[in-house]
């Protein structure tokens, strides 16, 4: 009867050991499973940018330094006042989207260049050698064919961008360039004449 009973014990004691190791390697293998997840989830997050997507913040940093510079300079030589306004926007919100991009690189590791190329700064250098009606005429003429590549540029990252983080900025910068791409045209259409709808007239000195 005495071992009978301590046998039963003995089972019901190895049995409850059986059950707590079981569970707590559940709960081991819970913890490792959801950490995999957490770490899965921040390097997707944090994934390097690479080829096209690279390709496209290097060029948009380029064009907002490039748009910043010049919409500052329309502000100043601009003959019309509507070019002067169309010039401070510009600068205002190419600063606003700059910053947002040099976040965007910072947090992805990747560099962001200190200077334009050399046909980007030919651009600004003409500009500073213009003023009155022929900057007018230039500098909307240059505005509308450079958001006319933009807009493209920014819709097809938009919807086609292999990082999440670079879509979303893609996205956001998207309508206020769609934005200065109609404000161009509408200047171009005052200030040339007749530049057809949704076409880039080229200037005439």
């Amino acid at each position: 009867m005495i071992k009978s009973f301590r046998f039963t014990v003995f089972a019901l004691l190895l049995g409850l050991l059986s059950f707590t190791a079981g569970a707590c390697q559940r709960h081991e293998d819970k913890g490792v499973a959801a950490s995999g997840n957490d770490n899965s989830q921040t390097n997707r997050n944090n994934q390097a940018i690479t080829g096209a997507d690279r390709s496209f913040l290097t060029e948009a940093d380029e064009s907002n330094v490039q748009e910043r510079a010049l919409g500052k300079l329309a502000a100043e030589r601009a003959q019309n006042n509507d070019v002067k306004d169309y010039g401070r926007m510009l600068a205002d919100d190419h600063a606003e989207a700059l910053e947002d991009l040099v976040d965007l690189m910072d947090k992805h590791g990747m560099p962001q260049p200190n200077t334009l190329d050399e046909a980007r700064n030919s651009e600004v250098a003409k500009f500073q050698n213009l003023s009155g009606s022929a900057f007018d005429r230039e500098f909307v003429d240059t505005m509308a064919s450079a958001h006319e590549k933009a807009v493209a540029s920014f819709r097809q990252e938009a919807s086609s961008g292999q990082n999440e983080d670079v879509r979303k900025y893609a996205k956001n910068v998207l309508p206020s360039l769609e934005k200065h791409l109609e404000k161009a045209r509408s200047l171009q259409q005052k200030i040339n004449g007749n530049a057809p709808e949704g076409k880039s007239q080229p200037s005439t000195r």
